[in-house]
């Protein structure tokens, strides 16, 4: 014969089963869950996150394009990052898949900026800076494509308007 469950167990096993779920969820899901509406949460990891987004910087300056087979290039960035097979992309934890580009030393290596390049691009795009040039001075940027003679549409683009989102690592 089956032994009756009683409901006042039911209930309180219910409530203990609810709470131990909210405790023992990450904290930081927790909240992205509950602040930002842009974060799609699945199994417990986001994907896809932007960190609400402040702009620490905005200038104006030059944008050129470059490849991994240029002239006196290695095919390795400043920041160690192998390129040769053409990898125009980085995966960073914030912002996902974004763009490399060569800045100036005072932008540090890791910064996260925002490039509005209209003529050549209708959306604004996001890049990382792993890489250093030799030309590449003041309010100047050099966009990687996959190999140097992608970067002919390019040219030498004037008044391109980069905000810094992410100063350094």
């Amino acid at each position: 014969m089956k032994d009756k469950i009683p409901l006042w167990f039911k209930v309180v096993y219910i409530f203990l089963f609810i709470g131990a779920f909210h405790f023992f969820l990450p904290p930081k899901v927790k909240e992205m869950t509950t602040t930002n509406e842009k974060v799609a949460v699945v199994y417990m990891q986001a994907y896809n996150t932007v960190p609400e987004e402040k702009i620490l910087d905005t200038f104006v300056g030059q944008l050129t394009g470059y490849g991994p087979d240029c002239v006196g290039c290695s095919g390795i960035t400043a920041s160690g990052y192998n390129v040769k097979t053409g990898n125009i992309y980085y995966y960073d934890k914030l912002y996902g898949k974004i763009r490399i580009v060569a800045a100036d030393r005072k932008i540090p290596i890791g910064s996260i900026v925002r490039i509005t390049a209209s003529k050549i691009y209708a959306e604004p795009i996001t890049a990382i800076v792993l890489d250093r040039g030799g030309a590449i001075k003041g309010n100047k940027m050099d966009l990687l494509f996959e190999n140097e003679a992608a970067t002919r549409f390019v040219g030498r683009q004037r008044n391109v308007k980069y905000e810094i989102l992410r100063q350094g690592w």
